[in-house]
């Protein structure tokens, strides 16, 4: 340990990246490369989770004149006008009104409804999933660059030998294997975080919209869960 210190102090400070750029540069070629795609991975990472939450917010609104235009209709047993206002409905929550809709009215509707929530869920978490995936594969690439940047600096001492000469690439082995360390970290904290958040949020709003489906089939099999809720409180 006292070499490589001995080692950092000695190096001019001309030839060290300095400031922020010392995160940016790797000892070698092959450790840039490595970098390149670590940052490469984040850059697909963000963009992916732009997507989804974007799309996740178009598919999974609910519609604004939900009480007038289905709980009413849904209310009064009008099947033909429900079936009329779910055609014209887009996204995950018109999608489940349809499979109510389009299904013998009781528990085969709500079944229909479980069905097509497990479809729309499927469809909506796999971009999130490939972020999930991104956060655990980040942390191999960069263990990598570790495993690299060691080997090299280790090869660097036993070809100086007892005379040294191999400060220099000793100094560039290690620096390749801490920057690619950090940027490994650097990726897949932020792309693990952000897939749970995202996990999370598409969950909330699914079950939202699957329970007004749901809703929509009791009241048309003969009663309003709700109401029947609130008159027994």
């Amino acid at each position: 340990m006292n070499d490589v210190v001995q080692l950092v102090l000695a190096q001019d400070p001309g030839d060290v990246p300095g400031g922020v750029m010392m995160f940016f540069q790797a000892g070698d070629s092959f450790g840039q490369v490595i970098l390149i795609i670590l940052w490469l991975m984040s850059f697909v990472g963000v963009a992916a989770a732009v997507w989804s939450w974007t799309r996740a917010r178009g598919e999974l609104a609910l519609p604004k004149n939900l009480e007038r235009g289905l709980l009413e209709p849904a209310r009064r047993g009008d099947l033909r006008e429900v079936r009329s206002a779910a055609q014209s409905l887009r996204g995950v929550f018109g999608r489940l009104l349809r499979a109510v809709t389009g299904s013998p009215v009781g528990e085969a509707a709500r079944h229909a409804a479980d069905e097509a929530a497990g479809i729309e869920w499927q469809k909506l978490t796999r971009p999130v999933e490939a972020i999930a995936l991104m956060g655990q594969v980040a942390p191999m690439v960069g263990l990598f660059g570790t495993v690299y940047g060691m080997i090299r600096a280790f090869v660097a001492l036993v070809e100086s030998g007892p005379a040294g000469g191999g400060d220099l690439k000793l100094a560039a082995g290690i620096s390749t294997a801490l920057v690619t360390t950090f940027w490994g970290l650097v990726v897949a904290i932020p792309a693990s975080i952000i897939a749970q958040v995202l996990l999370s949020s598409i969950e909330q709003r699914l079950s939202e919209a699957l329970s007004v489906a749901q809703r929509i089939a009791g009241m048309m099999q003969g009663g309003d869960p709700d109401a029947d809720a609130d008159g027994q409180g």
